[in-house]
């Protein structure tokens, strides 16, 4: 049988893991993110906050493809690069 606490129950809540990968700076933060449509579980977006993330997918756990935040870290690497770059010569 199945027991459940509920620290155990919290922990699987969207809006924790969120917090706990470093995907949000608070945990109010990743309320945020999550109600803002910018986080996705295995590849689709979760609006709500205290969506039980099974086991198996809290790896799946990244930034929505759609959300603005991922397309700033992807190309904040490039223009650092290319500020590096330009400060060599």
């Amino acid at each position: 049988m199945l027991s459940l606490d509920v620290r155990a129950i919290l922990d699987r809540r969207l809006q924790t893991i969120v917090y706990r990968k470093g995907l949000a700076r608070t945990i109010y933060e990743a309320r945020q993110l999550v109600t803002h449509g910018h986080i996705a579980v295995d590849g689709r977006v979760v609006r709500s906050p205290g969506y039980l993330v099974p086991r198996e997918l809290e790896d799946r756990v990244t930034y929505a493809m759609t959300s603005p935040i991922l397309k700033r870290l992807l190309t904040q690497p490039q223009q650092e690069a290319q500020q590096a770059q330009s400060q060599s010569t």
